[in-house]
């Protein structure tokens, strides 16, 4: 006579390994489908990592009862390598050095959040600005990139936050503002920062739905070589504390999913156009950003197309570069061409803005 005990509990049990198979293959899927259509497969992109690990738990138990599921859990898992590498560095043990090398290249790349600007009037001026600066100046980087960069044209308003670049042994930058406030005295946009001469410049103000500033490269000459560095931000989901508040929500629920929907639409437009920039570059590219999307994501996929991560070279993981929301959003990142060895990488845990610094040596192969 049959267990009806077990039948029962087959039925959600399988309910589940069905639905968790779907949705990782739907992962697998991404780098061959346009986002801006089928943007429903990345959405279970945002949480790979825990499809990941229900996998292989839910693999190892249907292997020990003898299930028939053993054999798709398996195949399903070995399929989504590529999303696997695009998340897991496999570097169990990692030690930083800070002291830099003659012939590495320390570059920082970071979402400032404005220097914390909004709170400016009521903490009486005393932002995040002094110890993020201060931080920044010991981490000895030859190249910065910034994200949500703010600078005030009016030093009676606000005091300039370049020229303190100056002070601290950055004599060449670059900034391109995005967005213009206050009779466009407030200026917020991407900036660069360097030790080494500019010789070039270009800034690229892609379709955007508010939440993005394009992108620019910038070239610097280091010695007898140049490098092209691309500094971006794309298109985030723009969600506000109403939003956080209004999950599970009926309506709350709709706005989010059509925030989502049109982000991704239009995060793979610029991703698309920031992918041609890079291929036509006329010297090796290094690409810095907050990309506003997770590894497992067409916009991941399109920007670094065959340069390598940073992070997988050299990181450990979770990696997580937002603070908030979940431990394993790592939605900014450092691609760099093959012209390039990594030598270090680090995300340091500073809390100064919603974003991680992220840092990297690297030098030239040849």
């Amino acid at each position: 006579m049959p267990n009806k005990k077990r039948s029962w509990l087959s039925i959600p049990a399988s309910v589940f390994t069905i639905t968790l198979l779907l949705m990782y293959a739907m992962v697998c899927l991404v780098p061959f489908v346009p986002s801006g259509i089928l943007w429903i497969f990345n959405i279970p992109g945002l949480i790979f990592p825990f499809l990941f690990f229900a996998l292989i738990i839910f693999t190892i138990i249907y292997f020990i009862i003898r299930s028939k599921w053993k054999w798709w859990c398996l195949i399903i898992l070995i399929l989504g390598f590529q999303q696997i590498f695009a998340v897991f560095p496999f570097h169990f043990s990692h030690t930083w050095t800070n002291e830099k090398s003659g012939s590495n290249i320390r570059i920082l790349s970071w979402n400032v959040n404005s220097w914390d600007i909004a709170n400016f009037t009521s903490k009486n001026g005393n932002t995040f600005h002094v110890p993020m600066m201060n931080f920044i100046k010991i981490q000895n980087a030859d190249i910065l990139c910034f994200q949500e960069f703010f600078e005030c044209i009016d030093p009676k308003i606000v005091p300039s936050y370049i020229e303190p670049f100056k002070e601290i042994g950055y004599p060449y930058h670059y900034f391109a503002p995005y967005s213009y406030t206050v009779s466009g005295k407030f200026q917020t946009g991407l900036a660069l920062f360097s030790k080494w001469p500019i010789t070039d410049t270009a800034f690229f103000k892609s379709v955007s739905a508010g939440h993005s500033e394009g992108f620019t490269y910038t070239d610097v000459q280091i010695n007898s070589k140049k490098i092209r560095i691309f500094n971006t931000h794309l298109e985030s989901v723009g969600f506000n504390s109403d939003d956080y508040r209004s999950v599970g929500k009926v309506k709350g629920s709709r706005t989010i999913i059509r925030k989502l929907i049109n982000s991704y639409k239009v995060r793979n437009i610029q991703a698309t156009e920031l992918s041609s920039q890079i291929r036509k570059s006329s010297y090796p590219a290094i690409v810095c950003g907050d990309i506003d999307d997770v590894p497992n994501s067409s916009a991941y996929f399109s920007v670094r197309g065959n340069l390598q991560d940073a992070f997988i070279q050299k990181g450990t993981w979770p990696g997580a570069t937002f603070r908030f929301i979940s431990p394993t959003l790592r939605i900014d990142y450092i691609f760099a061409q093959n012209d390039f060895k990594i030598n270090q990488f680090i995300t340091k845990k500073v809390l100064f803005s919603d974003h991680l610094p992220l840092i990297t040596d690297m030098q030239f192969k040849n």
